[in-house]
Order: C-alpha cells, then structure tokens, then sequence
C-alpha cells in the first residue's frame, strides 16, 4: 500500500490488519478441516475458538475494505458488502489516483467462508500495488496489471477462481477504462438516459495462467451511473431465467439514484437476513 495514498497511519493498520486476518484463517482451516463450517443463521457453532475466530476475521476483513465513502469533484464512491457467513468472498476496494481519476476493483471470488476470504487478502494487495504502478511516471495498462494478477492467482495455492472488474475514470477527460475478468452480472453504466452493460467473455482469474485480458475505454458524460454488482444481487429478483434478472437488475439501476444506503431494500422490496449468496454493489455516481 502506498503511503503517498493513504498516509502512515493507515499504513499501519493496513499490515496490522492484514497480518490479523492471515493468522485467524489459518486457524479457520485448521478447524474446517476437522468439521464443517454451517452458516450460524442455520446451525449455532458450539467451538467457542471458531465462533470467535470467525468473528474476528470478518472484522479484519472489513478492515480491508474502504471505511467510509470516497468523494472526489462531484464523484461519489460508495459500497456494501453483505455476507451469507461471518466471513466473505466478496471484495471492493477504491482510491483516489493523483488528481483527477480514481481506480477501483470489484471481485467476487468462488466458494463461501475461510478459503475465499483468503483469497481476498490476496486481492487487497494487489490492489495497492497497482495504484502504486498507476502513479508512476510511464504506468503498466489495466490488462497488464489484471494479467499480473491473474498469474499470482493461478500460483498460489488457492483452489479458488475470483471475477472481477479492474476500472480507472478520468474526471477530468470523463472517460472510464475498465478491464474484466468474467464478472457477472455485467457492470451497468447509465447517462444520458441510456443504460450500457459493459459485457465481457474472458475468463475469471486463478484459471489459466496464460489469459490476457483487454481493456476498454468508453466515454463518460457530465452526469452518470454505473454500479456494480456479485452474483448474489440477482438471487431474489424475479424472472425465470438469468437474462431477465440480469434485465431487471438494469431496469433498477437505470430508475435508482445509485445511493447504496438501502439499495438492496429497495431492489428487493423485503429485507431477508437469510442470505443465499454474499452480495454486494459498488456504485460510482457523478452529478453536476
């Protein structure tokens, strides 16, 4: 993580955290090893060192992720991350870059519990990295940098895949580069009243070491929408087939302000606790 970005502070409690979260993973797998690990909604776990464990992984894991939301001009970038277990696969992670953009990564990983959640460590690091490699003077590409981690992906000893969208807007020159990695539901860009899924065939990270990944560049007008969502936001929307929900999901987002408090509510019209699937949103919204 560069200081330059987020101070020495945070610093501190980024390697603090990060170190937190590796240790009581590697205590999870231990345990899930030994015993199945059942949603604490369906069954209570009677280990008192796991429910703990668990409980202090999701807060390392929330430390992981931004605290509060990133306003830059009129851009206002905000997210939430609802988990099915005490620990997630879902990641969101942004920041500003120099003046005038800002870079933010979305991911999804495969699985539920202690597994994925350590491949979301992996994630955050990177992460920082690449914002680090977009300050410098002659940065490396969105694909360059998503090929990258998908190589370190494919190396570590993770049976895990992980979606997932890497984008930098320009507020200055209003353009949006955007690089995924078999995310669905597609990212949803709305301006001038018009909604763009931004679709993309290539293959999830951790799968074949060898992919490239290409990036694209779209123009951004003076006011916009786009958000993001993992997979678990189309599990309650109505439709008999994926294509419908993934169509109802844009109709939403196209009639929505974008605010992320209580967008799930107001996709959903119930509030359920019961969960299928992680979901999350990421929401970038730009007014004039």
């Amino acid at each position: 993580m560069p200081t330059e970005l987020v101070g020495s502070a945070a610093l501190k409690t980024y390697w603090q955290a990060k170190i937190q979260l590796v240790e009581t993973q590697r205590r999870l797998l231990k345990m899930a090893a030994r015993k199945t690990l059942q949603p604490v909604a369906e069954e209570p776990l009677a280990e008192p060192s796991l429910v703990e464990d668990l409980a202090l992984g999701a807060q390392v894991q929330k430390q992981l992720m931004p605290s509060q939301p990133l306003t830059v001009g009129n851009l206002l970038i905000d997210h939430e991350v609802q988990s099915r277990l005490p620990l997630s696969g879902d990641f969101v992670q942004y920041t500003r870059i120099g003046a005038h953009e800002v870079l933010a990564l979305f991911a999804d990983v495969s699985g539920h519990g202690a597994g994925s959640a350590l491949v979301t460590v992996l994630l955050h690091e990177h992460f920082w990295d690449f914002a680090r490699e977009l300050m410098d003077e002659d940065p490396a590409g969105l694909s360059v940098l998503l090929e990258r981690l998908n190589r370190r992906l494919c190396s570590a000893a993770f049976e895990h895949h992980a979606t997932c969208v890497l984008a930098l807007v320009n507020l200055r020159d209003s353009t949006l580069q955007y690089c995924a990695a078999g995310h669905f539901p597609h990212p949803i860009l709305v301006q001038n009243g018009e909604i763009t899924v931004l679709e993309s065939s290539d293959l999830p990270l951790g799968l074949l070491e060898s992919k490239e990944y290409d990036a694209q560049q779209l123009e951004l007008a003076a006011e916009f929408k786009l958000l993001l969502f993992s997979d678990g936001a189309l599990g309650d929307l109505p439709g008999n087939s994926v294509a419908k929900q993934e169509a109802e999901l844009a109709s939403f987002v196209k009639s929505d302000s974008g605010k992320v408090e209580g967008l799930f509510d107001r996709l959903f019209k119930v509030s359920d606790d019961r969960l299928a699937d992680d979901r999350s949103v990421l929401s970038l919204v730009r007014k004039v």
